[in-house]
């Protein structure tokens, strides 16, 4: 009868840990970007590389949006066009090339039906290229960030961001 105290005194000392399923389990933090990266990695990142790229593409997404909403709001300011109206003028892409600017004035002014005046084109010029600035320095930001938590090549990181 003194095997009784002895096993009760290793069972005190243990600590029970519920048996949790990988159904069961709670998802990790993920998004479009990090499984496009997983994917062309052929593996999953580990939890700080990915709550890291995460915080970073968090911030980039916002800072993108602020950015965008500043643009929009200093075009039509100054052209006379609403937000919406020059929003959908160009797209995010067309934003993104080195002649948006002189493309957004062109198509403010076909919109318009009258040509905008030389200080509009240029506060107008200006606020595409501010915007293009912007959101080229967020998206290297974002590239470098990847690039040292996986070890990726620029060209391959290009591809996962653009979605390819």
């Amino acid at each position: 009868m003194k095997i009784a105290p002895l096993v009760y005194g290793l069972i005190v000392g243990c600590v029970l840990l519920p048996v949790v399923r990988a159904e069961d389990a709670p998802a990790e933090p993920t998004s479009r970007l990090v499984e496009r990266i997983q994917d062309k990695l052929g593996r999953k990142l580990a939890a700080i590389p990915r709550a890291k790229i995460l915080e970073i593409e968090k911030e980039v997404a916002e800072k993108t949006k602020a950015a965008h909403a500043a643009y929009l709001k200093e075009a039509a300011s100054t052209s006379g066009f609403t937000e919406q109206g020059i929003e959908g003028l160009m797209s995010a892409d067309e934003l993104m090339k080195r002649d948006a600017d002189k493309n957004l004035v062109a198509a403010i002014e076909g919109a318009t039906h009258k040509p905008l005046k030389s200080a509009e084109k240029t506060a107008v010029g200006r606020a595409a290229r501010n915007r293009r600035q912007t959101v080229q320095a967020l998206q290297d930001k974002l590239a470098q960030a990847i690039a040292m938590y996986t070890g990726m090549r620029r060209d391959q990181i290009d591809a996962v961001i653009k979605g390819d």
